[in-house]
């Protein structure tokens, strides 16, 4: 009725301009969108509407509709038309010729509404509402309505076709939806009217296999589906047929009835409704529901508010349900009688018809009976036996309760008690954390206008257990209050060491008492526990947690926030404390810790070691300040900013400064001896999502030892890295400065893009300078000795496309410790570069030079060479001058494999494909007492041509 006010509203608001003196289309236009807008949005829900136009004619359209929640738009209507008759309002009617859409796009259904509760009071009895005009709808047609994948499990595409009327009382509606994709058929068709109370009702579903119903239903096979229901007669005597389908085989039949004695004004409702639904349902579940399942039950009102259910029958092959039950005028029960079992019919077990995993049970009894007229005792008894599913077995399963329920003092009371045994898990963790048996059992006491009560609670499985009390009040408002009183308890942690992966042990005691409402999320709660001999299975942690400790927590939750005032931990060797503020947007929080004395956790330290951390919020921003002091060791500080709903995610900003000048004393804590100092300060912003930054940092290492003889050697001495470099989110890293000092002494500027080898962009140069090369001597696992360095610049992709490099590198008596090749390097060498590739690869070599065991210079072009295959030559071609000039062949015998003598010369211009031809080559070559250890092919002094 609400939404059917809002409709005539709404439209009334659409016809305003009719009956309004002429005033400008567009200021009519932008008015009734408007209007039209803001009552259709609401919290939660964007409705924006484009292209409207004819506010003033008999004919509306609107271009675009759509509706949108946080997740995005939902709904897109296009091409809406309706044509109305508007002398008719001046009758009183509202009557439509045409409301039309060309489509309706639907991806998905909307975000739920939060925080919506139902209405406290009855719903009126049935009528059609009286509205102050008719509303007729001649003709509504959606010509195409694309639905989701999302909303049944595929999409499809509908179109709706159907006409409505509704006035003085009396209406009818005509419907039908045909599939355009797959076929299928929905069709309604339904008419009441106040004054006759007759009512005719007919709905036909016809789909194919796979059709959007049985996709909804999620039926196995999915078949193809025939549903009718039909009735046509008063509604006070009303009796309508029922008939379901699947793959042209009756599943399912019967009658739905309503009944009302004129006179005393009693209604009657009974279901007769049965078949066979088994191969609907699934066809595993056959031996439960076997050749029909059976439902009939008849409920009766009486005038005085009586409610009995007169007769229920559920019955299946594997289960009977029957039972009867009254509830007075008074809303107190009267009888009960209910009783079910689960037999299977052939073999120990039988498969439940349930979602989840498969579920057997060998027998399953339920009996549940209260007659008022033989006094106040009402017993429950429920019990299973050889439940079983994959990851677990019980042998025996009971629900037992019982107690009073008396009218004359308004009260009701009771006790449950559940026992399991012969639980059986599969997961071995999880069976040795539970047990193979649990217990429960609680006493309950209710009274009209009193607190439920809920006390003697006990859940336990062998040394672990809850026990307490819990009251529940205000039950008589939308926001009861739940009010616990409870204790978990275990005397022996290392039953979930496994569960926990941790080698847990000692025995720990939890308390809660309070108050909360768990409607509106309030709460006010006391959190206390002890602990006895904790351990983790973690040294240094088990030696803080020794002995007894505490545990006290106190936090109330309200309008205004959430307050955690105090929060404290403690043990004899340490201690935590706490409170924090939460609001939005103005939150608070301190958090204090000490080791009282560190040397027992850091041997060879003494005195306390603290941390101290504050956070405050001002809106999206929370400042926050934390220092972490190790005396003699270690100092760690970090203060700075997180700024979060931004459009690119949360930015962090701040200064971090970590000094440790005592590596040695955390070489318990590694397991491994250290020595030496570091410190490290990095300064600046960055957003972990987009992995954009802005940063500088400085750190500095001294005599650092971790027992590796390769890095020890490698770290000795001073060793520093300084950085400053920023990268934006299109992936842009610009590096100001990166300088490591140390071994190697190296400094890189530039800009660098890409994220792996084969995207990477390059523009900066690098220079690196060994001194001493013999201390990468143990990374090696070689003698050497030596010094090199580096000057390169690079612009370009390094792997294809437009790239220029230009640099040298340089070698001093370098040893490598590689037979072949250390005569090559001894004294002076250099080499020299300049090159650039194009877009299609070819490599044009400006100067390749070097100096030292051979002076070469190399000029030319150099194509079809991949770097991603450098092995592959087959299309490696040349167009280039050599020249080289080897004083000593001497230096390259080991190289070669022989021994070399003499000197030679060359000149080389070679054109083509170097392994494939055609190639050209002419080479003017100069040897002087050359001899290759071959003493038939020694070649005398003298000079060569090669055309």
């Amino acid at each position: 009725m609400t939404y059917l006010t809002r409709v005539f509203t709404l439209f009334m608001a659409l016809c305003l301009p009719a009956m309004l003196p002429a005033q400008e289309a567009e200021t009519d236009r932008g008015f009734i969108q408007g209007l039209l807008e803001d009552a259709l949005s609401g919290e939660g829900r964007s409705v924006r509407i484009v292209g409207f136009a004819g506010a003033l004619s008999s004919r509306a359209t609107i271009e675009e509709i759509t509706v949108s929640d946080p997740d995005g738009i939902w709904l897109t209507i296009s091409d809406v038309a309706m044509t109305w008759n508007r002398s008719a309002l001046l009758r009183g009617a509202i009557d439509i010729e045409e409301l039309t859409a060309a489509q309706i796009d639907l991806p998905r259904l909307p975000l739920p509404a939060e925080g919506a509760v139902p209405t406290p009071e009855a719903s009126a009895p049935f009528s059609l509402p009286d509205l102050p005009v008719s509303l007729v709808l001649e003709e509504l047609s959606l010509a195409r309505v694309n639905l989701g994948e999302g909303l049944f499990g595929e999409a499809a595409s509908l179109t709706v076709e159907g006409t409505a009327q509704l006035a003085d009382g009396e209406g009818q509606a005509d419907l039908q939806v045909q599939r355009l994709d797959k076929g299928g058929e929905i069709a309604f068709r339904g008419a009441y009217s106040n004054t006759s109370r007759v009512l005719g009702l007919t709905l036909s579903v016809q789909e194919p296999e796979e059709g959007i119903v049985v996709n909804l239903l999620n039926l196995p096979g999915r078949p193809s589906l025939a549903l009718t229901l039909e009735g046509n007669s008063p509604i006070d005597n009303f009796d309508a047929q029922l008939q379901l389908a699947t793959d042209g085989q009756e599943r399912l039949a019967g009658n739905v009835i309503l009944r009302a004695d004129a006179e005393t004004e009693a209604r009657r409702f009974r279901v007769d409704i049965g078949g066979d639904i088994a191969p609907v349902v699934a066809p595993a579940y056959r031996d439960f529901l076997g050749d029909e399942v059976r439902l009939v039950a008849e409920v009766a009102q009486d005038v005085d508010g009586r409610v009995a259910l007169n007769e229920l029958e559920l019955s299946a092959q594997a289960l009977t349900l029957t039972g009867e039950a009254a509830i007075g005028a008074d809303g107190w029960p009267e009888t009960l009688d209910l009783q079910g079992r689960i037999v299977p019919p052939s073999g120990d077990e039988v498969l439940l018809p349930v979602s989840g995993a498969d579920t057997y049970v060998q027998s399953a009894t339920l009996s549940g009976t209260f007659d008022a007229s033989a006094g106040n005792g009402w017993r429950l008894e429920a019990r299973v036996a050889g439940l079983r599913q994959p990851a677990m077995q019980i042998d025996t399963l009971s629900l037992t309760g019982g107690g009073e329920i008396s009218r004359q003092t308004n009260r009701v009371d009771g006790s449950l008690a559940l026992n399991a045994s012969g639980l059986d898990l599969t997961d071995a963790a999880l069976a040795q954390a539970v047990g193979n048996s649990l217990r429960g059992a609680l006493r309950f006491d209710w009274q009209p206008g009193s607190p439920l009560i809920l006390d003697e609670i006990e859940l336990a499985g062998g040394d672990y257990g809850v026990t307490g009390a819990v009251t529940v009040s205000a039950l008589d408002t939308l926001n009861p209050i739940v009010s616990p009183d409870i204790t978990l308890r275990t005397e022996d942690l290392s039953r979930f060491a496994a569960l926990a992966g941790l080698a847990l042990s000692g025995g720990a005691e939890l308390g809660i008492d309070g108050g909360l409402e768990p409607r509106s999320g309030a709460f006010d709660i006391d959190v206390r526990g002890t602990t006895r001999d904790l351990a983790l299975g973690i040294p240094q942690a088990d030696t803080l947690l020794a002995g007894v400790g505490s545990v006290a927590l106190q936090a109330r939750r309200n309008e205004e926030g959430l307050v955690v005032d105090p929060l404290r931990i403690a043990t004899r060797a340490a201690e935590i404390n706490g409170t924090a503020r939460l609001a939005s947007g103005a939150s608070t929080a301190r958090l204090d810790a000490v080791i009282n004395e560190t040397g027992d956790v850091l041997p060879g330290l003494s005195g306390a070691s603290t941390l101290v951390a504050t956070l405050g919020q001002t809106g999206d921003s929370f400042d926050i300040d934390a220092d972490v002091t190790i005396p003699g060791a270690a100092r760690v500080n970090y203060v700075g900013n997180i700024q979060t709903n931004l459009p690119l995610g949360m930015q962090i900003a701040g200064r971090a400064e970590a000094m440790v000048t005592r590596l040695g004393a955390f070489s318990e804590l590694v397991g491994r001896d250290l020595g030496g100092s570091a410190e490290l300060v990095i300064e600046g912003t960055g957003n972990p999502q987009a992995l954009t930054f802005d940063l500088t940092a400085n750190g500095t290492t001294r005599d650092v030892e971790v027992q590796i003889p390769a890095v020890d050697s490698l770290l000795a001495g001073q060793n520093g890295i300084r950085f400053m470099g920023s990268r934006t989110d299109t992936g842009r890293m610009e590096i100001t400065r990166l300088e490591i000092d140390g071994a190697t002494d190296a400094s890189f500027a530039g800009i660098v893009m890409g994220d792996s080898l084969e995207t990477l962009d390059v523009d900066g140069r690098l220079t690196a300078s060994v001194p001493d090369l013999g201390r990468f001597s143990g990374v090696t696992g070689r003698s050497m000795s030596g010094a090199a360095s580096v000057d390169l610049t690079v612009d370009g992709p390094v792997m294809q496309g437009p790239l220029t490099v230009t640099g040298n590198a340089t070698a001093q008596d370098a040893v490598l410790g590689l037979e072949a090749i250390d005569p090559v390097l001894q004294g002076a060498s250099r080499i020299d570069l300049d090159a650039a590739r194009a877009e299609d690869g070819t490599i044009t070599v400006t100067r390749l030079q070097t100096q030292g065991a051979a002076n070469a210079s190399f000029t030319g072009t150099v194509a079809g060479f991949d770097p991603q295959a450098p092995e592959d030559l087959d299309s490696l071609a040349v167009d280039g001058r050599l020249t080289a000039d080897v004083p000593q062949l001497s230096r390259f015998s080991r190289l070669a494999g022989r021994d070399l003598a003499g000197s030679a010369t060359a000149d080389v211009t070679a054109q083509g494909q170097v392994l494939q031809g055609p190639l050209s080559v002419e080479a003017i070559a100069t040897a002087r007492g050359v001899a290759i250890g071959m003493g038939q092919v020694d070649l005398a002094s003298g000079r060569r041509d090669a055309p």
